[in-house]
């Protein structure tokens, strides 16, 4: 039987986080005071970005499915690409893991090392953490990021006449989610899996799109429709996009035919993508893999207005995923 964090105890835990830790970032300069103290000490000269996000088990996740591993990266992923958009670069990022006595210690191992190599590829550090025991998996995480310039790249930035456009295919997790829930994951293609099990986000669009001078970023980590109207909301915009500008994308046809499913609901509404979704001021030269997908307006007339619009009209059904509803 393997054994479990009950037979290590929580500091047990800790030196085993604090080793791979040190492990990877042995003299790391952006850390004064790691891991092992009461908080963690970052140099830093620039101004910070903060956020948290967290993954529950039954909702962001099933063991059925995902591995340690996937779970630690998907949580880092989540919160990076939170940082990403707002045209910081992650720095840093704290890790809070709740889990069941009879949790596998093998199990604990992955999840730190699958936090570790999303910390990697996005070019911060761990710096710690804590530990608690509870009824199931909850993992909560603390990013840190720092500003290349001085003005941090928010939703609210976007004005009329903007081109709207995304980095990446919308709908692969979404695709992905459908084949495990269906038990056909081995049917459909290996990328739409991972896009929902262990998500990459693309740092280097978010911070091409900044350097292009994007006037509003954000991820898409409810869905394309709902993030936009997000963006438009803060923006005080309505944002008109045309789907079939969207990127072909041959692997979630083949699966929406395979399940019976409408792709265009997965691309429209499907979270957990984290994407890169900007608006950019007309006439400026896009990045390289951003497509254009729409524009940006001041709203007509008077009342409320829908804030997203789908070939001019507004979406009829759920813009995508909402906690509590």
């Amino acid at each position: 039987m393997l054994p479990t964090i009950a037979d290590i105890g929580e500091h047990g835990v800790i030196e085993r986080v604090a080793a791979r830790i040190a492990a990877q970032w042995p003299h790391d300069p952006r850390v004064l005071v790691g891991v092992g103290d009461d908080a963690a000490v970052l140099a830093s000269g620039a101004a910070t970005v903060v956020c948290t996000d967290a993954v529950v088990e039954g909702v962001h996740f099933r063991d059925q499915w995902s591995s340690g591993a996937d779970v630690g990266a998907k949580l880092a992923a989540r919160n990076f690409a939170d940082i990403a958009v707002m045209a910081a670069t992650p720095t840093a990022l704290l890790v809070s893991l709740t889990a069941p006595a009879d949790t596998a210690v093998s199990w604990v191992e992955a999840f730190i090392d699958g936090v570790i190599a999303e910390c990697v590829r996005a070019g911060a550090v761990l710096v710690g953490g804590d530990t608690s025991s509870g009824w199931g998996v909850v993992a909560a995480a603390t990013a840190v990021g720092h500003l290349r310039s001085t003005d941090a790249v928010t939703r609210a930035g976007a004005q009329a006449g903007d081109v709207i456009a995304i980095a990446g295919s919308p709908g692969r997790a979404a695709a992905g989610l459908a084949a495990l829930m269906e038990g056909r994951s081995d049917d459909v293609a290996i990328g739409l899996v991972t896009a929902h099990v262990r998500p990459q986000p693309d740092y280097a669009a978010a911070a091409a799109a900044a350097a292009a001078g994007a006037t509003a970023m954000i991820d898409t980590s409810d869905g394309l429709l709902a993030d936009l109207g997000h963006l438009a909301a803060a923006s005080g915009l309505v944002v008109d996009i045309d789907p079939g500008r969207l990127p072909a994308d041959a692997d979630i046809a083949a699966a929406a035919a395979l399940l019976d499913r409408d792709a265009a609901t997965w691309r429209l509404t499907g979270g957990e993508d984290h994407l890169v979704l900007a608006a950019f001021p007309a006439g400026v030269a896009l990045p390289a893999g951003f497509t254009p997908i729409g524009t940006a307006s001041e709203p007509r007339g008077s009342g409320q207005h829908p804030h997203v619009l789908v070939c001019g009209r507004p979406w009829v059904g759920t813009l995508g995923y909402e906690h509590f509803r």
